[in-house]
């Protein structure tokens, strides 16, 4: 609701995961299994050439942006990544919808962080 909200939907968004399946017992995505993917993950990303790149949660950010993310403390913050191709593009990070599930209180947050995104794609 919150990407449709700022105009964002299926035919100007595209939406992946870090690795191609669920890790048994929905666990997180172990240290091996996040490095083994995240060459098809940037390569993914090169190919999309997005005009933003926006993680849900500290996974995703984490395996890609290549150090360890503290939503809560980085969330909303633009941040520039530098791809294997050369090309550097801008990153946002903002809150996993499963943790907004469980914290409602956290939407007000990932609101605020939507906005900035809407703002910065604006300003494009």
């Amino acid at each position: 609701k919150m990407m449709t909200a700022i105009g964002l939907d299926r035919t100007n968004s595209y939406i992946t995961n870090i690795i191609p399946y669920r890790p048994p017992g929905n666990r997180d995505p172990s240290d091996e299994e996040r490095k083994a993917f995240l060459p098809f993950a940037l390569r993914h990303i090169e190919l999309i050439n997005p005009r933003l790149l926006i993680f849900l949660g500290r996974i995703s950010a984490g395996t890609v942006l290549g150090h360890n993310v503290y939503v809560n403390s980085c969330h909303g913050k633009f941040e520039e990544l530098a791809l294997p191709n050369g090309k550097k593009i801008m990153t946002c990070v903002t809150f996993h919808p499963s943790f907004l599930l469980r914290q409602p209180g956290s939407k007000r947050l990932a609101w605020c962080d939507w906005l900035a995104v809407k703002n910065y794609l604006d300003n494009l």
